[in-house]
């Protein structure tokens, strides 16, 4: 059993396997650093050791009549590929000229049909339907590179959304994510995955949540969108904007005009994610977070330190978030000032959550913390919690600490932070297999209940 006590906690610097966890203001990354961070290397298409192969042959004989000999052989060679070329050649342009190549047709060439760029020229945009109708765009899926084409009846009428550039760090690129999918659906788009989602998230499960919603990353297709930043400006502001109003999304339709690929800030995704549940006739929020799954080796990691540890026991978790310093100011701002006891919540007081919630404490904790308010993370250092020590690298690390507590039998959390906003939809969206009883998430709390009770509706209530 490994546990905080046992001088392993990476807070306490004694895991050198665990490197760069993602967390606090000394690790915001730009976008320079991507690479390290996120496994994707700007050389990564197809990149490796280069593969050495050894030839071996005879020694070639030397000499005057080696020369002449090889010149002899070197001239007729020369005359029969002349005679081989021409004799080619001729008959090539009898078959062109006879017998018309005649086109694909049914549903095995269907398959493989494209959809068409933008046109690149006036004579382009001028030339026949029938010749325009499809193009090679292929799309890789990060972080492999394995060319998948995109049949024409995967993509939504007006064609791809893209993201140029992301807004705020994973958790909430993670959130702008799901706004990036508000936008493709009102703008009938299809959004095509943003290369860091792309790295960490198991694209297959998100195509599964809307068909034409969603297509791998490809950075080919998204090199060719056509940035508006109109678009974007249209949406920007803190607010978000009214994406009921159906002039302002003929707005948006309009300003990104006619062209098959588009891109968009990550701000205005963001700011705009909340639309997700409120979209009419289907709620993407829902089916986002059903589909939000992992890659394999940050699920891996998450299989084994829940078995190693909890042996198919329940356990509860809590998410330690400070926010570098600001968060009682964004839960007085943000939330009406409900829940300021869960800005890094001690050990007493996730007890006194727990006992209230779920009429026990006996549950083992699972810890997921910034490490920024020493004295709570000390708390459960002291009665040797849970913490995950790596291996992991970079912004693995948090993701493998948040896919563990996404998986736990009861969280806390606190309602200012992404982090915790995703792994309580996460538990109550996703069908993952609890043990034993599962219970609701507690992003909001307060020990004064007249208070909590007053802004319950205005905070989203007690639980999610």
């Amino acid at each position: 059993m490994e546990m905080l006590n046992q001088a392993t906690s990476r807070g306490l610097g004694f895991a050198p396997t665990r490197t760069g966890d993602g967390y606090g203001a000394g690790n915001s990354q730009d976008e320079a650093a991507d690479a390290g961070e996120y496994g994707l290397n700007s050389d990564d298409e197809g990149s490796g050791p280069e593969e050495h192969v050894q030839y071996h042959h005879k020694l070639a004989p030397v000499g005057p009549e080696h020369d002449r000999l090889a010149c002899s052989r070197f001239n007729l060679g020369v005359l029969a590929c002349t005679l081989l070329l021409l004799f080619c050649i001729a008959i090539g342009g009898k078959q062109d000229s006879a017998t018309p190549v005649r086109p694909c047709s049914g549903p095995s060439c269907d398959q493989f049909k494209f959809v068409h760029d933008e046109p690149t020229s006036e004579s382009n945009a001028a030339s026949s339907p029938a010749a325009s109708a499809v193009e090679d765009i292929t799309t890789t899926a990060a972080p492999t590179s394995i060319p998948i084409p995109i049949p024409a009846d995967q993509v939504a009428p007006n064609g791809f959304l893209c993201l140029n550039r992301p807004y705020g760090r994973t958790n909430n690129q993670v959130v702008g994510m799901r706004g990036g999918m508000v936008f493709a659906f009102i703008m009938k788009r299809t959004l095509v995955v943003p290369k860091k989602m792309a790295a960490i998230f198991d694209q297959s499960h998100l195509q599964d949540i809307m068909p034409r919603l969603v297509v791998p990353y490809d950075a080919k297709l998204c090199s060719k969108a056509k940035s508006n930043s109109e678009i974007s400006k249209i949406c920007m502001h803190r607010e978000g904007c009214d994406l009921s109003d159906a002039k302002l999304v003929q707005k948006l339709i309009n300003a990104a005009g006619s062209h098959r690929v588009v891109s968009m800030h990550g701000a205005t995704w963001f700011r705009n994610a909340h639309w997700a549940s409120k979209l009419p006739g289907f709620n993407l929020e829902t089916a986002f977070y059903t589909n939000l799954y992992p890659n394999q080796s940050i699920s891996r990691a998450a299989d084994k330190f829940i078995e190693d540890n909890f042996k198919g026991r329940p356990f509860a978790a809590v998410h330690l978030r400070w926010l570098e310093g600001s968060c009682l100011f964004r839960i007085k701002k943000y939330n009406h000032g409900v829940g300021s006891e869960l800005c890094s919540p001690n050990r007493d007081t996730f007890l006194e959550v727990m006992k209230e919630v779920v009429g026990h404490t006996d549950m083992p904790i699972f810890v997921a913390s910034d490490r920024q308010l020493r004295p709570a993370f000390d708390s459960y250092v002291d009665k040797g919690d849970y913490l995950y020590k790596g291996p992991c690298v970079g912004v693995e690390c948090p993701l493998i600490d948040f896919e563990i507590a996404s998986r736990s039998n009861f969280f806390v959390g606190v309602i200012v932070s992404s982090a915790s906003d995703t792994i309580a939809k996460l538990r109550r969206n996703r069908p993952v297999r609890h043990v034993g009883k599962y219970y609701r998430s507690v992003l909001s709390w307060s020990r004064d209940k007249e208070l909590l009770a007053k802004f319950a509706n205005a905070t989203g209530g007690f639980m999610i």
